[in-house]
């Protein structure tokens, strides 16, 4: 009877692990490796045009695309700055394709 004891409070010591791993996997883990897709997503995602805010801080618009990096303008005097895509914090704004508008040539007069 003791032996039987002994080998249900290590089978609830051990549950007890299991659960405790399970409820950090989906309350910590999980979002966190959801919200790192999302973020990898955005960055790769980004086009030349594009607004975006940096990690420090920095309102900027995007002027060029790499692989690894970008190239962002800053400021009215659109100083160019190249830096890493992971150094990009949020995009606040996409660009707009321009709507190509066909206008018939009897309308133009």
């Amino acid at each position: 009877m003791q032996g039987f004891l002994q080998n249900k409070q290590a089978m609830v010591g051990i549950l007890m692990w299991v659960a405790v791993f399970a409820a950090f996997y989906f309350l910590i883990i999980r979002p966190q490796k959801q919200k790192e897709k999302k973020l990898a997503e955005m960055r790769d995602d980004i086009q030349v045009g594009d607004k975006v805010v940096t990690l420090a801080g920095m309102i900027a618009t995007i002027a060029k695309v790499g692989d690894d990096d970008v190239v962002i303008e800053l400021g009215p005097s659109r100083t160019k700055v190249p830096m890493k895509k992971w150094g990009i914090g949020t995009v606040i704004e996409k660009k707009k394709d321009e709507e190509i508008v066909d206008v018939e040539p009897d309308k133009l007069s």
